[in-house]
């Protein structure tokens, strides 16, 4: 009966596994300008558990929907793809989630280097 119990629970956690490769992402933005004058070209990263938040500001087109932003992976790189004729100033939330994790973002044409905490 131990046997039993034992290969149930071993096959329960490698069915919980998710083994396949995927990158997902949730935005949220509002819009903090009805120009660019004032945007900040700087990136904060919140990293968890669960993935990453990059909070940073962007210039995006009147009437942005969080369909036109879009986060790809190539190999360990991920790239935040979003339209680059903005007029309107907006404040972005990216949380981003991954597996197998990525060692690098790009967004805005910058390249950032995630690495983990030593």
């Amino acid at each position: 009966m131990k046997k039993i119990i034992s290969f149930c629970s071993i096959l329960f956690l490698l069915a919980a596994c998710e083994t396949e490769p995927y990158i997902k992402h949730d935005l949220q933005f509002e819009k903090i300008a009805d120009n660019c004058d004032n945007v900040n070209p700087g990136v904060k990263m919140i990293s968890n558990i669960a993935g990453e938040r990059f909070e940073f500001e962007a210039c995006l087109p009147v009437g942005f929907s969080k369909e036109q932003l879009t986060v790809t992976k190539t190999g360990d790189s991920a790239f935040v793809n979003q339209p680059d004729d903005g007029t309107v100033a907006y404040k972005l939330m990216l949380d981003v989630k991954s597996y197998p994790k990525y060692t690098s973002i790009t967004i805005g044409g910058e390249t950032y280097h995630i690495a983990p905490v030593k």
